[in-house]
């Protein structure tokens, strides 16, 4: 027999929390420590978003579909580190206040020598062993993304908050990372960005508010509209009594079908008609108050997808939003992060949220 190892990568994790939403939500400044609302805080950078809703309740938002809190915005462009600290763009981007932008470079984190991000004001470095060495930047070690061996520091993490005042030309700290990013990290890469400062109605951003940036970095801009998708004769769980939810066995099998519907498969169809030899898959039943009750219906649904570099700021709005709109009917919120981590969000009315998190 082959003797394979057992600990070749690190292990997925996901974690599920049934929440009782607060009687009263502020939309201009909803909470942030508590979930669902923390959830969408916790990935800055996602690349997939996509919400399922029942097509009754997507009726009531066709017509809001053209607004600004359903496009996504971001641009392309193309800089060094030099650039982001010693042009135009330093002073209009970072050191402005009340500017506030997201930015992530290419590249694998925990794969390639140099991944680059800024949030917050905060520029993050994430550098291999001998790349790290070379720049002669403090940092902290972090451990590798495919399971490396134990007690070897692989990668390093270096963080610099650029709006404090210290963050000058001229300053002794700030000198080392221009000598770092002008003979080390001297590379020109590819940069997505979104803008988080600008004035908006309910979140939304209007291209004509928008601040290009700086043109010599060959950028392009991205409105991305949602993609919708029609999925008809879907048979669907009947939740009356979300408290049901808490059993551990229960949450695994809604978060299942939930990946199938986001996935548009035929499996969660009405009259599929799969051989039972290639998948026993059936869909969950929770609420069976008579001995005749199936415990699920068929319904339409429909698919809202967006692809795109999107903020916690575009998913929160579209939550905010739709949350509205909810009364009775149920959504759910599916968002796909850079580095192989997520999160899915499913609220029922304004009372009640599940959550699952991905890691």
């Amino acid at each position: 027999m082959f003797n394979f190892s057992k600990h070749e990568a690190p292990v997925s994790k996901c974690y599920f929390t049934h929440v009782k939403l607060p009687d009263f939500v502020d939309e201009k400044k909803p909470p942030t420590k508590s979930k669902p609302f923390s959830t969408f805080h916790s990935q800055s950078f996602a690349h997939t978003t996509s919400m399922l809703l029942p097509e009754a309740l997507y009726a009531l938002l066709r017509n809001r579909l053209d607004e600004g809190i359903f496009t996504l915005h971001y641009s392309k462009l193309y800089m060094t580190l030099t650039d982001i600290i010693s042009s135009d763009f330093f002073t209009t981007y970072i050191k402005t206040p009340g500017s506030n932008i997201l930015m992530l470079s290419e590249g694998r984190a925990g794969i390639d020598p140099a991944v680059f991000s800024l949030r917050d004001g905060i520029l993050r470095l994430e550098l291999d062993k001998a790349t790290y060495e070379r720049c002669g930047l403090q940092g902290k070690p972090v451990q590798d993304a495919r399971g490396g061996r134990k007690h070897v520091k692989a990668r390093w993490a270096v963080e610099v908050n650029l709006r404090l005042p210290s963050m000058v030309h001229g300053k002794k700290g700030f000198s080392r990372f221009e000598y770092a990013f002008k003979n080390v990290l001297n590379q020109s890469v590819t940069w997505l960005l979104t803008d988080l400062s600008l004035s908006s109605k309910e979140g939304g951003v209007s291209v004509e508010e928008r601040k290009p940036p700086v043109a010599e970095f060959q950028s392009k801009e991205f409105a991305v509209r949602p993609t919708a998708t029609r999925m008809e004769a879907v048979k669907v769980p009947v939740l009356k009594e979300w408290r049901r939810l808490y059993d551990e066995v229960e949450a695994e099998e809604l978060q299942e079908w939930l990946g199938l519907a986001f996935l548009d498969s035929p499996r969660v169809r009405e009259g599929d008609g799969i051989d039972s030899f290639l998948s026993r898959y059936s869909v969950p039943t929770f609420d069976r108050v008579e001995e005749e009750d199936k415990g699920t219906e068929t319904r339409n649904l429909v698919r809202l997808s967006w692809h795109g570099l999107a903020s916690p700021k575009f998913v929160l709005g579209l939550w905010m939003v739709v949350r509205k709109y909810m009364k009775d009917e149920w959504v759910a919120l599916n968002v796909g992060a850079f580095g192989g981590k997520g999160y899915t969000v499913m609220g029922s009315g304004k009372e009640e949220a599940l959550v699952w998190e991905y890691d």
